[in-house]
């Protein structure tokens, strides 16, 4: 069960309250539990030093008579003896029962809150129960300046009264007091691992006659602050968060817990806390259940009812970083295992034997494309140098307009299938191990107005160039040559007829930059990263292809040492820019 509380110094007690009809409900429950507190001290003088005065008092009515000290005249035969035990049993009453009326006078108004603050008179508070009761207390505190006097009876009686239900309600062995300052906040909490009980029946109590918890409510509540109860079995989730909060050695976990389970607890606590060992103490021994916990992190299986001798050994054992599993449950937790790791040297077996068959497969697959496309590359190549040699040698003005238009027709075409061709095949070096490139000094001016004139079936006319002289990349020609182009050619093909296409060159910080600029749809943000995959996602707009030219540009300038990225300047009239570095070749 937890009792807690919180309260705010400056807050205690309102000088103001709006007026209400009728009593006010908190007032008539503290005013409830006030003439209880005053029924139960009359009860308790009753019971207690009034009875006992009254046995002192006949004791000493005795000695009187033995002694002879009672105005009746001398005795015959005075019994000293008698007449000494009777008073000594009557001293050790008076000082019995002056010690009851201290405890008594410290419930009404403990001299130690006054005199020492509120931790320390929570310490002695703590104290006395432990001796009184047997029941094991601590106290966790991080304050040790002084409240406002009414908050700090508030908060003394608070652990009076949670004292008081532990020791006639909880069953417990152990309870625990923690107060913790925050600013202007103090949080108090009483907790205990007794039975528990259903505060759902909170309510209901009051109606019995039992007003101990609502008075503890109605006097945080009068103070200006909050109260919470909580009594259940302790769960998962409060599991994690006390072995966040304490950090101990070791952690006892039960399996069966409302809201998360051990297995999902234990799994929590050992992926935030490492240094927190936990050990799993359950009734339940099925092999399933064990595999899982240690899976999930624990260090060791005990099974409920094991002797205090091996608990103890185990965690020992678990806070020195040793495993510990019950005898019942080792022998069938060895034999489940011997059955995984075969069903896992099996499923070993059978994904090696898949992943070499898929190798298989893949190496022909690979041997298959190279060869195709060296196939296809040759007559293509040498169709569209028949295509070419035919445009020199039939000017437009010997053919007909239908037949000038299916001329340039296949050779675009077969401009488009040589492209293609190119890129497959650096789709099947890829695969094949690795790109080659042959490196060297490249005139990058040149290129690119190779690479423009050879487009002009796209409208090469159209595409603006400024390059300074003299710009040396370190670079394969015709790799660089093949980057160059599937920029430009796509710049031309996205965007507005009619419209420019910019390509600069200019030197960097060691490298040579290349940008190709054009003011086409544009391309969405989250697209971006897609743009350089392999058979990716296409540019808004484009239509036909394969989606490898990006990815191709990628891998051959990576291949150079070299990098490539995508600019967008929605300022600047929706600007996309293909930007290109390779190294520079620096001149002597």
């Amino acid at each position: 069960m937890s009792d807690s509380a919180t309260t705010r110094g400056q807050q205690v007690l309102p000088q103001h309250r709006p007026r209400r009809p009728g009593p006010w409900p908190p007032l008539v429950s503290y005013l409830r539990g006030a003439e209880e507190e005053r029924t139960r001290i009359a009860a308790e003088l009753h019971d207690g030093p009034i009875q006992q005065l009254t046995a002192v008092a006949y004791q000493l009515e005795e000695a009187m008579l033995t002694l002879g000290a009672d105005g009746a005249g001398p005795r015959p035969a005075v019994d000293a003896r008698r007449a000494r035990e009777v008073l000594d049993a009557a001293q050790r009453d008076l000082h019995d029962e002056i010690g009851n009326l201290r405890r008594l006078m410290a419930r009404l108004r403990p001299a130690a809150l006054d005199e020492r603050g509120l931790t320390l008179a929570l310490a002695d508070q703590l104290d006395s129960f432990e001796r009184r009761t047997g029941i094991r207390c601590t106290l966790h505190s991080d304050h040790g300046a002084r409240l406002e006097p009414e908050v700090e009876t508030v908060l003394y009686r608070l652990v009076q009264e949670a004292l008081t239900n532990v020791a006639k309600h909880a069953h417990t062995t152990r309870v625990s007091v923690h107060l913790r300052a925050e600013e202007d906040v103090v949080e108090l909490q009483v907790r205990d691992d007794g039975t528990g009980f259903d505060t759902a029946r909170t309510p209901g109590l009051v109606g019995e006659g039992h007003y101990g918890l609502a008075g503890m409510r109605e006097r945080v509540e009068m103070a200006g602050g909050t109260y919470r109860l909580r009594s259940a079995p302790g769960g998962g989730r409060e599991a994690v968060e006390l072995a966040g909060s304490v950090l101990p050695h070791v952690v006892l976990m039960d399996l069966r817990m409302p809201d998360l389970d051990g297995v999902e607890a234990t799994r929590r606590i050992v992926a935030r806390y490492p240094g927190v060992a936990v050990l799993i103490l359950s009734a339940y021994g099925d092999e399933s259940l064990v595999i899982e916990a240690l899976i999930a992190g624990a260090r060791g299986y005990l099974l409920k009812g094991a002797p205090a001798l091996e608990l103890a050994e185990a965690v020992t054992g678990a806070a020195a970083g040793q495993s510990r599993l019950a005898g019942q449950v080792t022998r069938p937790v060895l034999e489940k295992l011997v059955e995984i790791l075969g069903r896992e040297r099996e499923t070993r077996r059978a994904a090696e034997e898949a992943r070499n068959a898929s190798e298989t497969v893949r190496r022909r697959q690979q041997q298959f494309a190279t060869g195709a496309m060296h196939e296809l590359r040759t007559p293509v190549t040498a169709l569209l140098g028949s295509l070419t040699t035919l445009e020199r040698l039939c000017p437009p003005e010997r053919l007909e307009p239908p037949e000038q238009e299916l001329l340039a027709a296949c050779t675009r075409q077969t401009r488009r299938l040589a492209r293609l061709v190119e890129d497959l095949m650096v789709v099947a070096e890829e695969a094949g191990g690795g790109l080659s490139v042959s490196l060297g000094a490249v005139d990058v001016e040149r290129t690119i107005a190779g690479v423009v004139a050879d487009l002009d079936d796209l409208g090469a006319r159209r595409v603006r160039v400024t390059a300074a002289a003299g710009l040396l990349a370190l670079a394969d020609p015709d790799r660089l040559a093949q980057v160059l182009g599937n920029l430009v050619r796509n710049a031309l093909q996205h965007s507005p007829p009619g419209a420019p296409v910019e390509v600069a060159a200019h030197a960097g910080p060691g490298v040579v930059r290349v940008e190709v600029a054009h003011r086409g749809p544009g391309i969405p943000p989250e697209k971006v990263p897609e743009l350089f995959d392999r058979f990716g996602e296409r540019a808004s707009g484009q239509v036909g292809g394969l989606g490898v030219g990006l990815w191709v540009v990628r891998e051959l300038l990576t291949a150079m040492r070299g990098d490539v990225w995508v600019e967008h300047d929605p300022a600047g009239g929706g600007a996309t820019t293909f930007c290109v570095a390779v190294p520079a070749v620096w001149r002597d």
